[in-house]
């Protein structure tokens, strides 16, 4: 047992402390895991999987990284927060399907400057049927060309830049086996205080069940 004034050099240790805020009042005794009241002792090393937090907890923002070893940039924590785990086919019928989608948390773009970036790649069959892909962000939608060759590919992305409060830059770009679409730019007006669906689609030109597949769909929080 380490009896200290400094919950921090407890944790540093990782030792069960008897911490005192003062010099003459402690705090409740040491416990090798939290209960259901948050703060009721100051473990180095919880154990527990279910904590109960009382009103008024102070959580510290994400960590920033820097941006190499002598550079003064930072960055925050970045990386995929969905990608699909299978190929996904279209069934039967010529009307638009949706293959995958993702929900954005709300608050997720919480400030002006946050990125997101949505990758959809599509697949046609072996024939030469038409298959149009689609990547949305909200309402906000772009189409690259249409897959008409066979056995080949489509791209679609859409780069999302928050400039204000429930604003947003969305630049569509993508490209087919043979053509690449203009890229785009709309300033969109999503609702960031709730959830925003994020999702890839696909439409068959032929009624042709596994005509069009996305086989790789990711949603990448840039910042």
């Amino acid at each position: 047992m380490i009896r200290t004034t400094s919950a921090a050099l407890c944790l540093l240790l990782a030792a069960a402390c008897d911490v005192r805020a003062d010099g003459l009042s402690a705090v409740p005794a040491p416990c090798s895991a939290f209960g259901t009241t948050a703060g009721t002792c100051a473990q180095g090393n919880i154990t527990s999987t279910t904590n109960t937090w009382s009103a008024g907890q102070t959580f510290l923002p994400p960590p920033t990284i820097n941006a190499g070893t002598l550079g003064t940039g930072t960055f925050g924590p970045e990386g995929a927060v969905y990608s699909i785990t299978a190929t996904q086919s279209t069934g039967t019928g010529t009307a638009e399907q949706t293959l995958a989608t993702y929900s954005l948390p709300a608050h997720s773009l919480d400030a002006a400057g946050r990125n997101l970036r949505i990758r959809a790649w599509f697949l046609g069959a072996a024939n030469t049927d038409s298959k149009t892909g689609k990547c949305y962000f909200g309402a906000e939608v772009f189409t690259p060309a249409a897959i008409i060759a066979s056995s080949k590919m489509a791209l679609c992305e859409l780069d999302v830049l928050k400039t204000g409060s429930s604003t947003q830059n969305v630049i569509g770009s993508g490209f087919s086996s043979t053509a690449i679409t203009a890229a785009t730019e709309t300033n969109a007006t999503e609702t960031d205080t709730a959830a925003i669906t994020i999702k890839a689609t696909c439409t068959d030109g032929t009624s042709s069940a596994g005509d069009c597949a996305l086989v790789a769909f990711t949603v990448e929080f840039l910042n």
